[in-house]
């Protein structure tokens, strides 16, 4: 083994050491999506794992700045290893960069209780000049299967209220004037919700019988035009 003239030392197990294209850097475990801002200077990431130490072993949104290459974490205190409540794959800017949206659901307690646990919704983040902190929750409330569609994850037994684990966000409409469409991931459902008030304006029901809940929403693409 030895080092060759890019500064990689090359190990006998075929494995080379030394700096890696890309220059990554480190984040918050299980990162699971990434959204830039409408200015396309900064990157944020929302890691869903189980935290690192450096992150108080919580959930956050990791901010990177492009122009520099600095990565800073930003922690949810709303999401310790004792809370109910999970960060999920949803994410996306405010059309005029001043928010960030943020899925957070949870199976075992899907509606708020008036304590720690905040339920099933959309966390609403202030983001100014790279920094991010808590603003508000967009709560979304048990949703009602059509027809014959039962699920067990609400008390173990056959039930007509469907726990809307928001996965995808897409952000519609102007700034100031914004909706959101939030694919909920297992009661088989899309929403569209004004974001100021958290109102849903309409309901679309994804499932293709009235049998067991079969799909499962988890991404959203909105037109251009």
């Amino acid at each position: 083994w030895g080092q060759d003239a890019a500064g990689l030392v090359h190990l006998p197990s075929s494995k080379e050491l030394g700096s890696v294209p890309g220059t990554p850097q480190r984040l918050n475990s299980l990162p699971m999506s990434m959204a830039a801002s409408p200015d396309r200077r900064y990157v944020v990431t929302v890691n869903a794992g189980y935290g690192t130490f450096e992150s108080r072993y919580e959930q956050s949104l990791a901010v990177m700045d492009t122009q520099t290459g600095k990565v800073t974490d930003f922690p949810d205190t709303r999401t310790t290893i004792e809370d109910k409540q999970t960060l999920y794959s949803g994410l996306a800017f405010s059309r005029d960069g001043r928010h960030v949206y943020a899925s957070m659901a949870s199976l075992t307690v899907p509606v708020a209780d008036g304590k720690a646990n905040v339920g099933n919704g959309v966390a609403v983040y202030s983001f100014n000049e790279g920094k991010i902190a808590p603003e508000r929750l967009i709560r979304i409330g048990l949703q009602k299967l059509a027809g014959a569609r039962r699920t067990k994850l609400i008390g173990g037994g056959d039930g007509v209220m469907g726990v809307p684990f928001p996965a995808a966000i897409a952000v519609i409409g102007e700034a100031g004037a914004e909706r959101l469409l939030v694919a909920d991931n297992l009661s088989d459902d899309v929403l569209l919700m004004d974001a100021a008030t958290g109102k849903v304006e309409r309901r679309f029901d994804l499932s293709e019988s009235d049998a067991v809940p079969s799909t499962y929403p988890v991404a959203l693409a909105v037109s251009k035009d």
